[in-house]
C-alpha cells in the first residue's frame, strides 16, 4: 500500500495530478493517500482512502455510502446527485476553515449530512430566510489559483430546505450559492452563480457548479499603467471575453436555457485575491449547506450530455424529483428518452391531463417570471417535438389546442403582447410566438420556407399582429447623438417611465431587445397592411444602420449593446441581422442606379465586364436560361460579387461578403455559427453563396463561364446589377452576345 507522507514542498499540483487521474465513478483504488492541502494546512488536512470511499478530516469521517459492495451497482444516483455525478474524488472543503471573526454562528453540528448514499460528520451551514453568508477566507487563494488558471473546477455541494422560497419566484427564491474570483488588485474578474434552483422542503442533494478560472489573471498587484490591461485583447484583433449573461430576465432563451446574471447580485466581497463562495437562503424557511468539495474538470470526469439524464424521468433537472417545470428544460431534453417528468414530481402534478396543465399555465405559470419566461414559451414546442421523436408520454386528447387558447387569452388585447411583472415584454412576446406560434417559418421571398408543425399550434398564425406591430414600432429608440435617426430597443421598452428615469448611461441599442423587436416585426410583417408594412421596413432599416455603425466591430464581432462595451459575446447577433432585411434580395430599387459598364462576350461564352464603381456596395452577376423573367432572377443564378474596393466597412460592403466575413469571425473568436443560434435563412443563404459564388475585385474583371451549370442548362445568358449594402439591386443589365448586339442596332 503506496502512503504518500506529506512534506513542506509538496503542494497542490500532487493532489491535482492524483485526482485527475483517477477513473470513473466506482473505479476500484488501493493506494491510500494523503493529498496535500489546498488553504489551510493542519487539522484541515483530509487524509483520502478508497478512492474517495472514506474521507477523515477535521476530527471526522466524510464516508460515500454507496462505494460498499452493497450498493455497487444497485443506486440509483440521479435521486441523490445533480446529473448523476458523484463527488467522491472531490477534494474536501470545511467550512469552519474560510469563516471570519463573527460569523460562527451559521454553523450547524446537530443537523449533519445524513443521505443514504453520503454521511459527514462535519458541520453544516444553516440559513434562516433572508439569510447570507460570504465566508470572509477565500476556498483558493492567489498561489492555489497560479496552479489552475485557464482550468473549469467543479464544486460539489449538499444542500437540504425546509420550506424555502415561499412567497417568490422560483428563480428569486430558491438556496444558492455564488463563486467570484478576485484579482491580487483586488478586482472581481469573474463571477458564477448556481445555475440550480430547488425550493420547497426537499432532503440532503448534492449538486455542483461548474467554475472557470481566467487564463489570464494578475497574481501580483500592479501599478495601474502599462500594466494594467495587459491581458486584454483589443476588439479589432478577435479574442473578446464571451458575456452572454448580461441581464436577468430579458435574453432571448433557447429551449432549456436560463439566463444567469452576475450583475444584480448584492455581495460585499472581503478584501484581497482569491476564490471566494457565498451561500443565501433568500426568503423563508431553513436552508443546509453542507460537505463542499472540489476537482478540476477533464473529459476524464465529465460525462457527455446523453449521459446526464435520470434513465428514470427522462429529465436532466439538478434535483428531478423535487424541482419545477424550468429546471426541467434548462439543461435541454434527451431525445433518448421518455419524459416521464411530465407526469409530475413533488413540485407539480401531472401535466398530461388538460385541467392540471391549464392549472399550471394560470396559477403558477403566469404569476412567477421564472416560469413565464423559462417554461411557458416553450410547452407547445417541448411536446410538439416530443410528440415527434417519441419522448412525449401519453397526452390528453386537444392538449395543445387548449394551450394555445390559453397563451391567446395570456396575450394583451390593446398592445398585443405578452407581460412580464404586468408590464409588455419584448423578450417573451418572441419566445411565446417563435415557439407556439411559428408551425411555418416566414417567406422571405428568395428562399426556402421550412415548415416547422413542432412550433405551432396547428396552423395558427402571430394573433393579434398589428396591435403588435404598433407597439414595437412605437417603442423604437432614436439614436443617442441628437435623435434624429431611429435606432434599436432596449430592455427598458414597455417599462414605467419612474424605472427608465432611474437609468443612468442607458443606450438605445441592445441586442437582445432589438433582436426580439425585428423578429417580431417580421413574422407580424405578412399579416398586416401596407402602411404598416413600410413602417416595418423604415424601423428595421433604421435598426440595422445604427447597429452596423455602433454596435458591430470592424472585425466582424459585436457588442451587447451602443452602452455595454463591455459585455460581448455571440448571443442574439445572428438573429438580428436575419430577423432585419439586410440579406433578403430586393429587385429593381429606383434608388440604385444601374451600374457604369462595359461588357464583351467572347466566343467561349466567358465574358469581360469593365465596371467603374461609384457608391454602391457591389457588381453582382448572374447566369440564367435565355428566355427567363428578369424578376425571377434570384440568389439560385449568383455566379460572382464583384467588390467595391471603397466599400470598405461591413455596412457599406455587399451584404452577402460583409455576412461572410462576419460569420468567420465569430466562429474563429467564438466558436459559434448561424446554426448554432436558430439562424436558418442566414445560414442557408451563406452556404449557397459559398458553394456557388466566387468574388473578384477590379475595374476590369473576366467573367467565365460557371461550367457545371452549363452542362446542365445549356447555353447561359448573364445579367449585371449594381447592389446597395442593404441588399437592394438596380434595374438588371443583359450582357449581350455579338449576335444580339447587331440585331438590336
Amino acid at each position: 500500500m503506496l502512503i504518500l507522507k506529506r512534506k513542506a514542498g509538496i503542494c497542490l499540483g500532487i493532489w491535482l495530478v492524483f485526482f485527475c487521474c483517477l477513473g470513473v465513478v466506482g473505479q476500484e483504488v488501493e493506494e491510500e493517500i494523503v493529498a496535500s492541502p489546498v488553504k489551510p494546512l493542519g487539522k484541515y488536512e483530509p487524509l483520502i482512502r478508497g478512492g474517495g470511499q472514506y474521507i477523515e478530516i477535521a476530527g471526522t469521517v466524510i464516508e460515500s455510502l454507496w462505494m460498499k459492495d452493497a450498493g455497487k451497482g444497485k443506486t440509483d444516483f440521479w435521486r441523490y446527485f445533480m446529473h448523476g455525478m458523484t463527488d467522491h474524488r472531490g477534494y474536501p472543503l470545511v467550512w469552519e476553515a474560510f469563516l471570519g471573526n463573527g460569523q460562527a454562528g451559521v454553523l450547524d453540528k446537530t443537523v449533519l449530512l445524513d443521505s443514504a448514499v453520503k454521511s459527514s460528520g462535519l458541520s453544516s451551514v444553516c440559513l434562516p430566510g433572508k439569510g447570507k453568508v460570504v465566508f470572509e477566507k477565500p476556498l483558493l487563494s492567489m498561489a492555489d489559483l497560479s496552479m489552475v488558471r485557464g482550468k473549469t473546477l467543479r464544486f460539489y455541494v449538499w444542500i437540504k430546505g425546509e420550506g424555502t422560497g415561499a412567497g417568490a419566484a422560483l428563480w428569486d427564491g430558491a438556496p444558492q450559492v455564488s463563486f467570484h474570483v478576485k484579482d491580487a488588485n483586488d478586482f472581481v474578474v469573474g463571477t458564477k452563480k448556481c445555475n440550480f434552483r430547488t425550493r420547497g422542503t426537499f432532503p440532503w442533494h448534492c449538486y455542483y457548479i461548474e467554475v472557470p478560472i481566467p487564463a489570464v489573471l494578475a497574481l501580483n498587484e500592479v501599478s495601474f499603467g502599462d500594466e494594467a490591461n495587459a491581458g486584454e485583447t483589443k476588439a479589432e484583433e478577435g479574442g473578446l471575453p464571451i458575456v452572454d449573461d448580461v441581464f436577468s430576465a430579458s435574453f432571448l432563451s433557447d429551449l432549456g436555457s436560463i439566463v444567469e446574471s452576475g450583475l444584480d447580485e448584492d455581495v460585499s466581497l472581503p478584501a484581497g485575491g482569491g476564490l471566494y463562495v457565498s451561500v443565501s437562503n433568500p426568503v423563508s424557511g431553513k436552508a443546509w449547506f453542507s460537505t463542499m468539495s472540489w476537482e478540476v474538470v477533464t473529459a476524464e470526469n465529465t460525462p457527455v450530455r446523453e449521459k446526464r439524464c435520470d434513465p428514470t424521468t427522462g429529465s436532466m433537472a439538478p434535483n428531478p424529483d423535487y424541482d419545477e417545470l424550468p429546471m426541467h428544460l434548462y439543461f435541454g431534453l434527451s431525445k433518448d428518452h421518455t419524459w416521464k417528468f411530465l407526469k409530475g414530481n413533488k413540485a407539480f402534478g401531472d401535466l398530461t391531463y388538460k385541467s392540471i396543465m391549464k392549472d399550471y399555465v394560470l396559477n403558477t405559470a403566469a404569476k412567477d417570471w421564472s416560469h413565464t419566461l423559462h417554461a411557458l414559451p416553450y410547452m407547445v414546442q417541448m411536446v410538439g417535438a416530443g410528440t415527434m421523436q417519441g419522448c412525449v408520454p401519453p397526452i390528453e386528447l386537444g392538449w395543445t389546442e387548449a394551450l394555445g387558447d390559453l397563451l391567446e387569452g395570456l396575450q394583451d388585447p390593446e398592445s398585443g403582447l405578452w407581460k412580464l411583472d404586468g408590464h409588455g415584454s419584448l423578450e417573451l412576446t418572441y419566445l411565446i410566438v417563435a415557439n407556439s406560434f411559428s408551425a411555418r417559418q416566414c417567406d422571405r421571398g428568395d428562399s426556402v420556407v421550412h415548415e416547422t408543425p413542432w412550433l405551432g399550434v396547428g396552423n395558427r398564425v402571430v394573433p393579434r399582429a398589428a396591435e403588435m406591430c404598433d407597439s414595437i414600432l412605437g417603442a423604437q429608440c432614436r439614436d443617442r447623438r441628437g435623435g434624429k435617426h431611429l435606432a434599436g430597443w432596449t430592455r427598458f421598452a414597455f417599462k414605467p417611465q419612474s424605472v427608465v428615469n432611474g437609468v443612468t448611461g442607458m443606450g438605445s441599442f441592445e441586442m437582445c431587445s432589438s433582436a426580439a423587436a425585428v423578429q417580431l416585426l417580421l413574422r407580424c410583417y405578412p399579416l398586416v397592411d401596407g402602411g404598416r408594412k413600410a413602417r416595418i421596413r423604415e424601423s428595421m432599416r433604421g435598426a440595422w444602420t445604427y447597429a452596423m455603425q455602433t454596435v458591430f466591430r470592424p472585425n466582424g464581432l459585436w457588442y451587447q449593446g451602443d452602452a455595454l462595451p463591455d459585455f460581448r459575446g455571440p448571443a442574439f447577433g445572428f438573429q438580428f441581422l436575419e430577423g432585419t432585411q439586410w440579406l433578403e434580395t430586393k429587385r429593381n430599387v429606383a434608388a440604385v442606379a444601374k451600374p457604369q459598364v462595359e461588357t464583351e462576350l467572347n466566343s467561349r461564352e466567358d465574358f469581360t465586364v469593365r465596371w467603374k464603381p461609384e457608391n454602391e456596395a457591389s457588381l453582382r452577376v448572374y447566369a440564367t436560361k435565355p428566355g427567363v423573367d428578369p424578376s425571377t432572377i434570384g440568389d439560385k443564378d449568383l455566379i460572382v460579387v464583384v467588390h467595391n474596393p471603397n466599400a470598405k466597412s461591413l455596412g457599406t460592403m455587399d451584404a452577402m461578403l460583409a455576412l461572410r466575413e462576419i460569420c468567420l469571425s465569430v466562429e474563429k473568436n467564438w466558436g459559434a455559427t448561424p446554426e448554432k443560434y436558430g439562424a436558418i435563412y442566414a445560414a442557408d443563404k451563406l452556404a449557397l453563396f459559398n458553394k456557388q459564388v466566387k468574388i473578384a475585385q477590379g475595374s476590369r474583371i473576366v467573367i467565365p463561364k460557371p461550367t457545371e451549370r452549363a452542362n446542365e442548362e445549356g447555353k447561359l445568358v448573364y445579367w449585371l446589377a449594381a447592389t446597395s449594402p442593404y441588399s437592394e439591386l438596380s434595374e438588371f443589365i443583359k450582357v449581350n452576345s455579338p449576335e444580339e448586339e447587331s440585331a438590336e442596332q
